[in-house]
C-alpha cells in the first residue's frame, strides 16, 4: 500500500519583466533579459530579431533561463550576477548595421510587461582614419617634423604625438616598443601601420596599449602585444613570432584578425603562459578573434585564466574562421563563466597535450560551439574536447571530426 501527499504549487508566480541588454560584436549579438517574481519558475522567453526598417521578425537562438542566486567556481560559492535572466545570442549579422531585438515572455501566473524591445548597432569592422599622415623612419631624428622627407626616429614619438584621426607610416626596419595613451575616436581612428606591407617593419620588445580606438596594422612584431584599460583596439595584418597578445584589465572590444602568430617561445608580456592569444579574467568583454593563422609553436592558441573560475571567460566573445595548428596544451581553451560566447568555423589540426578544444567548465553559459572541423593525427592520447563539472549552458553541434 502507497500512500501519496500533495501540496499545491507556489503561489506569487507571475513575472514582471525587466531590463534587456543588448551587447553587440561585429556579427553578433549577445541577449540579457532580466526578470523578477516567477517563484514557482514556469515563465518562457522567447527572441526575435529584425534589421531596423523591416517588418518581418526572424526568430532567434533559443533562450536559456538562469534561476540560479549562487553558483560553485574554483573558490567556492559565489553570488551568480545572471540570477533571473534569459539569455540568447544572435550570430550571422551584419557588421555596421542597426537590429531590433524583441523579447517576449509566457507565464501561466500572469506577465507584467509581456515583451521588451531594443535596438543595438553591430559595430563598424572598417572604422577610418581621417587626419595627418606622419612618418617613422631608422634614418630620422624625433626632432624633425614627422613627414616623409623629415621622419622621426622612434614609435614613442609619434605615440606621444597623434591625435585622432591621424596615421603613423613606419618604414622597414627595427624599433623598439611604445606605450599608447592617445585614443582615437569611434568614428577616426589612430592608425599605425608598416609603410611597405610586403616588408613589414619590425617592432622587437612589445608595445602598450593604455587608450582607445587603435590599430596596428601590418607588423612583424617579436616581443608580443599587451593590451590593458583599452575599449575598440584591432590588431590586424600582422606577424606576431616569440610572445604573443596578452589581453589584461578592462579590455572591450578588441579585434584580432588577419594576423599569422607562431612559435611563441616564451610567456607573453606580463609573465603569462606562452599561448598566441592570452585573454586574462579581468579582460572582461566583446573580443572579437577571426581569420587568424596560430601555431605551431603555441601553449594554447588561443586560452586564457584562471580555469573554472567564475571571473574567467570571455563574455560576449567571438572566435571563428581561425586555422590553429600544433599547440601544445590546448587549440582553443575557454573556461569559466563564458557567458554569450559563440565559437564556429574554426580549423583546429593537431593540438597537444589536452585538447582541441577545451572547454572545461562551462559555469553560465550559453556558450555556442559549431561547424568547427578537427583534424586529429595524433596518437598520444590527446583529446578532441575537453568537458568537466558543466554547470552552465553548452551548446555543441555541427561540428566535424
Amino acid at each position: 500500500t502507497y500512500s501519496f501527499t500533495t501540496s499545491a504549487p507556489p503561489t506569487g508566480g507571475s513575472t514582471t519583466v525587466g531590463i534587456l541588454e543588448l551587447v553587440p560584436t561585429y556579427e553578433s549579438i549577445g541577449i540579457y533579459s532580466n526578470f523578477s517574481g516567477d517563484n514557482n519558475g514556469d515563465n518562457r522567453a522567447t527572441s526575435e530579431y529584425r534589421k531596423v526598417g523591416s517588418s518581418q521578425w526572424i526568430s532567434a537562438t533559443a533562450m536559456v533561463v538562469d534561476r540560479r542566486a549562487q553558483v560553485e567556481d574554483s573558490t567556492g560559492i559565489v553570488n551568480n550576477p545572471y540570477a533571473n535572466q534569459w539569455r540568447a545570442s544572435i550570430v550571422g549579422l551584419s557588421p555596421n548595421t542597426e537590429y531590433d531585438v524583441r523579447v517576449t515572455y509566457t507565464d501561466l501566473d500572469g506577465v507584467v510587461g509581456s515583451s521588451v524591445t531594443g535596438t543595438a548597432k553591430t559595430w563598424n569592422d572598417n572604422p577610418p582614419s581621417i587626419g595627418n599622415i606622419y612618418y617613422v623612419a631608422p634614418a630620422g631624428s624625433d626632432a624633425n617634423s614627422g613627414s616623409e622627407t623629415s621622419p622621426w626616429l622612434t614609435l614613442q614619438k609619434a605615440a606621444n604625438t597623434a591625435s585622432a584621426g591621424d596615421t603613423i607610416l613606419v618604414k622597414p626596419g627595427s624599433y623598439s616598443g611604445f606605450t599608447l595613451t592617445r585614443s582615437g575616436t569611434l568614428s577616426n581612428y589612430i592608425t599605425f601601420q608598416s609603410f611597405d606591407l610586403n616588408n613589414k617593419a619590425i617592432i622587437t620588445t612589445y608595445p602598450t596599449l593604455n587608450a582607445n580606438y587603435l590599430r596596428l596594422k601590418g607588423f612583424r612584431f617579436q616581443g608580443g602585444i599587451s593590451i590593458s584599460n583599452a575599449r575598440f583596439d584591432i590588431i590586424e595584418d600582422s606577424e606576431i613570432v616569440i610572445r604573443g597578445i596578452v589581453l589584461d584589465n578592462n579590455v572591450t572590444g578588441t579585434l584580432i584578425q588577419n594576423n599569422n602568430i607562431y612559435s611563441i617561445t616564451a610567456n607573453g608580456p606580463g609573465g603569462w603562459e606562452y599561448s598566441g592569444i592570452y585573454i586574462l579574467p579581468t579582460a572582461t568583454d566583446g573580443v572579437v578573434i577571426r581569420n587568424n593563422i596560430i601555431g605551431p609553436g603555441c601553449w594554447d592558441g588561443i586560452g586564457g585564466g584562471e580555469n573554472a573560475n567564475m571571473e574567467a571567460g570571455f563574455e560576449d566573445t567571438d572566435i571563428y574562421n581561425n586555422y590553429i595548428s600544433g599547440c601544445s596544451d590546448d587549440g582553443i581553451e575557454t573556461e569559466g563563466g563564458q557567458v554569450n560566447v559563440r565559437i564556429w568555423g574554426n580549423t583546429l589540426v593537431n593540438s597537444g597535450g589536452n585538447a582541441d578544444l577545451g572547454l572545461a567548465s562551462i559555469i553560465v553559459g550559453p556558450t555556442y560551439v559549431f561547424r568547427n572541423v578537427v583534424i586529429w593525427k595524433t596518437s598520444s592520447g590527446d583529446n578532441i574536447i575537453k568537458l568537466g563539472d558543466q554547470t552552465g549552458y553548452l551548446f555543441f553541434y555541427h561540428n566535424t571530426f
